[in-house]
């Protein structure tokens, strides 16, 4: 009887220890800057709110995987969608859901934005988001020695934070150049997650694009961005985005100091598919392989008929 208390107890304070180690490994999660989406050149709600509003209705799919060998490869599903009202406002919804390991991440964003007109070629828009976040930490699903432990079975297991989060952003148009800057996390409140609490760090998203127009059925459009976590390091980039009839893109682009990036596009009719590939470069990030990204856009606005012409009478 006592080397049955003694082996429950062993596996009681096994279950424990890989408790809190897994806990620790999720607060450096918490710590991490947000998914890097590839295909922000086709839905720039992926880096500001303030860009809502350059179509009537638009809606976007991504998917987005990371393939490792392991078990708990990090997945992304996102919708981005907006719906302009006038010429100035437009409201948009962002939903995500994310699985890295043993931990989840779930988020729901309302935006708004407004458009001011600076002159004849120039304009302003300025958006807001309120954010809603719940975070879990399934570490029941962790793998030990003993399925039946107490430990296991209590609901203190699955650990759950909520918390709301702000965001916001402004983006320039002036005749063929796009330039805009953003601020996730903004004001963020405190995720408790048993003895663990923390704060997400704001994100600065600083970019500038220029469409070339060379000729009537190609355009070439090179962006720069750069994000700035606070208290991190700036993560620069760039692409070259090339677009021909207005249906077929091809862009390639290298992101410091992870690797090279490069999608494929096709927009036929309303509907838009794009594929993205990361390949990381360097021995660090080598080690956590490529990533896939797949977008599924929907633009449902009614072009506008041309008005005849009137009939002259003589």
């Amino acid at each position: 009887m006592f080397k049955h208390y003694t082996m429950l107890h062993i596996n009681k304070l096994l279950s424990q220890f890989i408790s809190c180690v897994l806990l620790l490994k999720f607060s450096t999660t918490f710590a991490q800057n947000d998914v890097q989406f590839n295909t922000y050149n086709y839905d720039l709600m992926q880096l500001n709110v303030g860009a809502m509003g350059s179509s009537c209705f638009e809606a976007n799919l991504n998917y987005r995987t990371q393939p490792l060998k392991v078990g708990g490869a990090p997945s992304l599903y996102q919708l981005n969608s907006y719906l302009r009202f006038g010429d100035k406002q437009a409201v948009g919804i962002k939903v995500y859901h994310q699985s890295v390991g043993l931990s989840e991440f779930n988020n729901i964003t309302g935006a708004y934005a407004y458009k001011l007109n600076l002159s004849k070629n120039a304009t302003f828009n300025l958006g807001v988001g309120v954010s809603f976040f719940q975070t879990a930490f399934n570490a029941h699903k962790a793998v030990v020695t003993n399925e039946n432990d107490e430990v296991l079975q209590n609901d203190g297991q699955i650990l759950r934070a909520n918390n709301f989060d702000c965001e916001i952003g402004g983006e320039l148009k002036w005749k063929e150049l796009k330039t805009g800057l953003s601020v996730n996390h903004l004001y963020n409140t405190d995720k408790n997650m048993g003895n663990v609490s923390s704060k997400t760090p704001q994100l600065f998203n600083l970019y500038a694009t220029y469409k070339f127009n060379l000729s009537q059925n190609l355009e070439l459009m090179p962006w720069l961005l750069t994000r700035y976590s606070a208290g991190g390091a700036f993560l620069p980039e760039v692409m070259v985005n090339a677009r021909y009839k207005k249906m077929f893109s091809l862009g390639v682009g290298y992101r410091y100091p992870s690797g090279i990036i490069a999608n494929f596009g096709a927009e036929l009719a309303k509907i838009k598919i794009v594929y993205s590939f990361e390949y990381n470069l360097g021995k660090i990030y080598k080690s956590l392989g490529s990533t896939h990204q797949i977008m599924l856009g929907f633009d449902l606005c009614q072009k506008k008929k041309d008005k005849a012409e009137p009939e002259l009478k003589n």
